[in-house]
């Protein structure tokens, strides 16, 4: 499925409301353009943390896996990350990553997309990243319920406490 970066990401909810505080960013399909060029070593790790980080307190869930539409045939294998220790599969979960207005949805295959095909974030997403407080963190936290739709405030703070346990091992 591709949505164009920054374009209002109608993939989880169709009202407006919702989908003006989602916006898409790196859901590439093989037809189509995207811009390529390196991000740096630092801001690709700080992709890799916050993806890891924020892995388990999505506020929902995706309801099957995709598979890198850019790779050649036969090359499709199902990618996985390495954070400390741990390796996470891609192509089933996103990254919801709290802008100044707006959460930033990008799927987990953009750390693919940007470490194999030199994918290119838009810069406002890139700052995000640079900017943003630590996974669970009570900065995060407020800075999630000031970017999220309204019916997502406060879901980071319980999510996060279920998450407890898992990000002790990764922190």
């Amino acid at each position: 499925m591709s949505i164009p970066d920054l374009a209002p990401c109608r993939y989880f909810f169709k009202d407006d409301v919702t989908a003006t505080k989602l916006i898409a960013v790196g859901w590439l399909e093989g037809s189509h353009p995207y811009p390529q060029g390196a991000i740096g070593d630092e801001l690709f790790e700080r992709l890799v943390e916050v993806m890891a980080l924020s892995f388990w307190i999505a506020p929902v869930q995706s309801l099957g896996g995709h598979r890198c539409s850019l790779c050649p045939d036969g090359e499709r294998e199902q990618e996985k990350f390495s954070f400390r220790g741990r390796r996470f599969g891609m192509g089933a979960a996103n990254l919801f990553l709290p802008g100044e207005a707006a959460l930033f949805v990008a799927p987990s295959l953009v750390i693919h997309y940007v470490r194999d095909h030199f994918y290119r974030p838009p810069e406002a997403f890139c700052q995000a990243l640079r900017s943003c407080p630590t996974v669970g963190s009570e900065e995060y936290n407020v800075r999630w319920d000031a970017a999220c739709p309204p019916r997502w405030r406060g879901y980071v703070y319980k999510a996060v406490e279920r998450s407890r346990e898992m990000w002790k091992q990764l922190l």
